[in-house]
């Protein structure tokens, strides 16, 4: 899909209003809170799909549609040149996050190569979309760590916010190592 499609997919849902968010949070109090970060962010009608995805209610199959649509806030992401790659979408009562269409690997991702005028500068992650939003979009929110861990190798250093999130980032952004074999042996054992 091109990044006009993707765009336009996402400016054809209009801007929550504060009574919409508190019926996705559910709590007065927390919705507030949230409103005051989303006030142009807007929200949609999605079925969530496999883990990780969704549909727009819209489009989606019969079958999908079955499961339930749920409203949930829409996050536009763009790559480091700018252009629109996919949609993610957070329900706040649930903490639920997903992409459309399973290019986005982090809320943010387009400021991962912004210059740091310092060589100490960091680049903060943050646990969930509510800290990125009380952040000013600061940062990034890890929406498929296997990707995150492949683009993330060389745009350290990384911040967490405290230490049991360090702990959780070491965890989801260690790659396995591959499985490595050595010259002719692979034949080795085998009948002739």
């Amino acid at each position: 899909m091109t990044p006009s499609y993707i765009a336009g997919a996402f400016h054809r849902h209009t801007p929550l209003r504060s009574s919409d968010l508190v019926d996705l949070v559910g709590r007065e109090a927390s919705a507030f809170r949230i409103y005051k970060q989303t006030k142009a962010v807007p929200a949609g009608e999605i079925v969530w799909l496999t883990p990780g995805r969704f549909e727009f209610a819209a489009w989606a199959s019969d079958l999908d549609r079955g499961q339930g649509a749920e409203r949930a806030l829409l996050f536009l992401v763009r790559n480091e040149a700018g252009e629109a790659v996919d949609i993610a979408a957070w329900q706040p009562a649930t903490g639920r996050t997903a992409t459309w269409l399973g290019q986005a690997w982090a809320l943010g991702q387009d400021t991962i190569y912004l210059a740091r005028m310092h060589e100490d500068d960091v680049l903060p992650i943050r646990r969930d979309v509510l800290a990125w939003l009380e952040a000013g979009q600061r940062g990034l929110v890890l929406l498929d760590h296997r990707r995150a861990a492949l683009r993330l190798a060389d745009a350290g250093p990384l911040e967490a916010e405290d230490w049991q999130h360090r702990h959780e980032l070491l965890k989801a952004l260690t790659r396995p190592t591959p499985r490595i074999l050595i010259g002719n042996t692979r034949n080795e054992g085998r009948a002739a």
